[in-house]
């Protein structure tokens, strides 16, 4: 972007040095309006990476009651008196012992 002005300005100095101060003047405007944007960009985007954030946290919170970890909240007889043993076998066939994951899961 500079550079092409700078070209400009040269090309328009040889011509008249009134010219030369018009593309000064009209670099100065344009990268001032440049940066205006670029701020409105960034803050548009802090914005939407905000929301983002706040959903991340959000789900964190619902898994993570409290901030720990939700079998520190609740215990495993809780889930186990309301679905029984096929709350149980649920659990089983969604885990892989070779992987280790957070594994999300509703309650039936």
């Amino acid at each position: 972007f500079k550079n092409r002005f700078s070209v400009l300005k040269d090309e328009a100095g040889l011509t008249d040095i009134s010219f030369k101060n018009l593309v000064d003047a009209e670099e100065t405007r344009q990268l001032k309006s440049f940066k205006r944007m670029q701020k409105r960009l960034l803050r548009a985007e802090r914005i939407k990476q905000g929301e983002k954030l706040k959903q991340y946290e959000d789900l964190f919170l619902k898994v993570h009651p409290g901030g720990i970890w939700q079998e520190r909240q609740f215990n495993f007889s809780v889930f186990f008196a309301d679905a029984g043993r096929d709350w149980l076998k649920s659990c089983y066939d969604m885990m892989n012992v070779e992987k280790s994951e957070l594994i999300i899961s509703h309650l039936i």
